[in-house]
C-alpha cells in the first residue's frame, strides 16, 4: 500500500471515532451558537457573502465555516450533527496530511498511523473537532499547506504549487490573519530552494480562491467592513490577546 492509501485509509478509520455521538449534548451554552446562529440567518436570507446575528451585519469572521454550515445545517435538519460535521471534515483533512507528512521519506507506514492516534488522543483536537468552529478547518489548511511546501522544496511541481494556493486560499477563509505564521514559514522555505514560479502561481491561485470575498466585501461594506474586520478583530482583539489589553502608558500611569 503507498503512502498516500495509507494515509487515506488511516484517516477514513480515525475520523470514524470524531463521528461517535456527534448528533449528542447541546452547543446553545457555548460560542458555537453563534455561528450556527449566523449560518441559519444566512441560509433564511439566502445571502452567502455578509453574515449576521440577529439580523445585524457582522464583519468579524471569514466565511467558510459560515459557508459549510449553510449546507450541513439545512441537509441535517439544523441539528447538532450537522453543525458539528464541518469541523470533523477540517479536522480529516489535518489528519490526512499529517499522515503524509510523518511517513515521508520511509518505507514503513506506522509513523502516519502513530501520528494520526496521537492526534486524535490529544484532547484539544478532538474537542474542537466536534464543534462548528473555524480552528479545525485552519488546522486542515495548516497541515496542507506544510505538505505542498514540503513537497516543492525537494522539487519543482505545479501540482503541488497549486495545491498549496488553494490550502492557502482556505485557510485565509477559515481564519483570515493566523494562517500568517504558516505562510511566512512556507514562503522562507520556498525562496530559499528558489522556487520563485512556484511562490507565483501558489500566490495568484490563493488570490483567486479568497480574493474574490474580500473584493466583495470591500465593494459592499467599504471601509466599514476593514475597520472590524482588521481594525478590531485583528489589531485590538487579537492583539491584545497576545501582549495584554493595558495601554503603553501603563507604566507612567
Amino acid at each position: 500500500m503507498n503512502a498516500s492509501r495509507t494515509a487515506l485509509v488511516t484517516t477514513a478509520a480515525l475520523t470514524t471515532i470524531l463521528l461517535i455521538a456527534l448528533g449528542q449534548g447541546s452547543i446553545a451554552s457555548t460560542d458555537d451558537a453563534l455561528y450556527a446562529q449566523m449560518a441559519r440567518e444566512m441560509a433564511g436570507s439566502g445571502r452567502w457573502l455578509t453574515a449576521t446575528w440577529l439580523g445585524v451585519e457582522v464583519f468579524e469572521k471569514p466565511p467558510l465555516l459560515l459557508w459549510l454550515l449553510r449546507v450541513t445545517g439545512p441537509l441535517f435538519g439544523w441539528s447538532e450533527f450537522g453543525l458539528r460535521l464541518p469541523g470533523v471534515l477540517g479536522a480529516a483533512v489535518a489528519l490526512f496530511y499529517s499522515c503524509r507528512l510523518a511517513n515521508e521519506g520511509g518505507d514503513s507506514p506506522w509513523p502516519g498511523v502513530v501520528a494520526g492516534v496521537l492526534m486524535v488522543a490529544t484532547v484539544t483536537f478532538t474537542f474542537n473537532a466536534r464543534r462548528p468552529m473555524t480552528d479545525p478547518l485552519l488546522c486542515g489548511a495548516v497541515m496542507a499547506s506544510i505538505w505542498y511546501a514540503s513537497r516543492l522544496a525537494l522539487s519543482p511541481d505545479r501540482r503541488a504549487a497549486v495545491g498549496l494556493g488553494i490550502a492557502g486560499g482556505l485557510g485565509l477563509l477559515a481564519k483570515w490573519v493566523a494562517l500568517g505564521p504558516v505562510a511566512l514559514v512556507c514562503a522562507v522555505v520556498l525562496a530559499r530552494a528558489r522556487r520563485w514560479r512556484s511562490i507565483g502561481l501558489a500566490t495568484a491561485v490563493a488570490v483567486l480562491v479568497a480574493g474574490p470575498w474580500f473584493a466583495a466585501m470591500t465593494a459592499t461594506h467599504g471601509g466599514a467592513f476593514w475597520e472590524v474586520f482588521l481594525g478590531y478583530h485583528v489589531v485590538e482583539r487579537a492583539g491584545a490577546a497576545l501582549v495584554g489589553a493595558a495601554p503603553w502608558t501603563v507604566y507612567a500611569e
